[in-house]
């Protein structure tokens, strides 16, 4: 993991409680959906849902152009292991 990939990891760890994802113009605290961080996990941060998404859990990122990303695969190829889920709400 080089250096910028940590500082997002650190962002998206330290401040997600206050961060609004927007994806098809339409934007959401990631409170709404995510209750409780775990912590890092497979390259991303670890977390727990809420609400309609009570008990799923995601593995997400962040990258430093804002862009969030959600693990769907464990293959070892970033192109297929992780899918865009929007970017962050400035």
């Amino acid at each position: 993991m080089d250096e910028d990939e940590r500082e997002a990891l650190d962002f998206l760890n330290e401040y997600w409680e206050d961060i609004f994802i927007i994806n098809n113009q339409k934007i959401t605290p990631l409170t709404d959906f995510l209750g409780q961080c775990l912590g890092e996990h497979s390259g991303g941060i670890l977390f727990i849902g809420c609400g309609k998404e009570e008990g799923n859990r995601f593995v997400l990122k962040l990258d430093l152009s804002d862009h969030f990303y959600k693990r769907i695969s464990d293959t070892g190829d970033d192109e297929k292991d992780w899918e865009w889920i929007g970017d962050i709400a400035n």
